[in-house]
């Protein structure tokens, strides 16, 4: 890429901007001078969540990473599939998107992008 702007039309946005997510969540972290527990879940059939943050040796968060700036109610979907198999329950599902807003629904909870420090547990 020769500028920031080629980004927004790059194949690999969503790529970049889930490693995005993923380093500032481990910088929350380390400025509170711990070192998160992190990776992700692909299973037999390829559906993956995109981050599991781990407490204490076991799953606390389910995370999918989506780069639009709209939140899609679909996103959900990966998470309300696999999330079950971690035993967490709805409020400890989210979606973090490139949007602003965080808010709660149903199935689980919505994450702006200035509003990560809420996956730090």
């Amino acid at each position: 890429m020769e500028s920031a702007d080629q980004l927004f039309t790059s194949q690999y946005r969503g790529n970049l901007y889930e490693n995005m997510v993923v380093v500032e969540i481990v910088k929350r972290y380390q400025a509170l001078g711990r070192e998160p527990k992190l990776f992700y879940w692909r299973d037999s059939n390829k559906k993956e969540i995109d981050l599991i943050i781990e407490k204490g040796g076991r799953p606390l968060y389910a995370v999918e990473v989506k780069s639009s700036s709209s939140f899609n109610p679909k996103s959900f979907e990966i998470l309300e599939d696999l999330a079950p198999d971690f035993g967490l329950p709805v409020d400890n599902r989210f979606v973090v998107y490139g949007g602003d807003e965080s808010f709660a629904t149903s199935h689980g909870q919505v994450i702006g992008i200035t509003d990560l420090g809420r996956l730090v547990g």
